[in-house]
């Protein structure tokens, strides 16, 4: 449920955690899953309350080794969100990962992406000024990505973080630019 829609990557990871491949065969008897071409819930609903009825700790494993499999160079974006959805605590290294991946997403045109990935660079962030940085920055995103609702929220996330006044122009201007609409 963690994955997507890879039954290689699935069945890879299955293996390094001790799984046998015959595990699932139930859920397929069930027509809950189907395991090829790809991988794939028979409601879409059902793969969200798989994953979020895991504890805490299993999907961070999960994650965790779903970064371990995905450490190909055409992978990177992938790997850096499985990590970051891996991480407990702050991780200034992992936050600045994610926002160069922002980075690459913004220069695609995947402004919802960008801001996605700085949302979670700031959630990472363990200094408060570089987190309200990267809230307003994925607020910005979301404007240009026309989720002014996701937006106001990040600026509120960002609001007690920005003192310095450059971000709290951007902070402005980006809040100004989610109630045009």
């Amino acid at each position: 449920a963690a994955q997507g829609d890879d039954p290689t990557l699935v069945m890879r990871g299955a293996h390094l955690e001790g799984i046998e491949p015959g595990a699932l065969s139930p859920a397929e008897a069930a027509g809950l899953v189907t395991l090829h071409p790809t991988v794939q819930f028979r409601h879409g609903l059902m793969r969200s309350a798989v994953l979020q009825t895991a504890a805490p700790e299993e999907r961070r494993r999960i994650f965790a080794l779903l970064g371990r499999l995905t450490e190909r160079p055409e992978n990177a974006d992938q790997r850096a969100w499985y990590l970051a959805a891996a991480a407990f605590a702050p991780d200034e290294a992992l936050a600045t990962e994610l926002e160069r991946h922002a980075k690459t997403a913004n220069h695609r045109g995947g402004y919802l992406a960008e801001s996605a990935f700085l949302a979670r660079a700031a959630e990472l962030s363990p200094d408060p000024e570089e987190r309200g940085r990267r809230y307003v920055a994925a607020a910005a995103a979301a404007c240009t990505g026309g989720t002014h609702q996701r937006a106001d929220v990040l600026l509120e996330s960002a609001a007690s973080l920005v003192h310095d006044p450059v971000e709290r122009a951007r902070a402005t201007l980006a809040w100004s630019r989610s109630n045009e609409q």
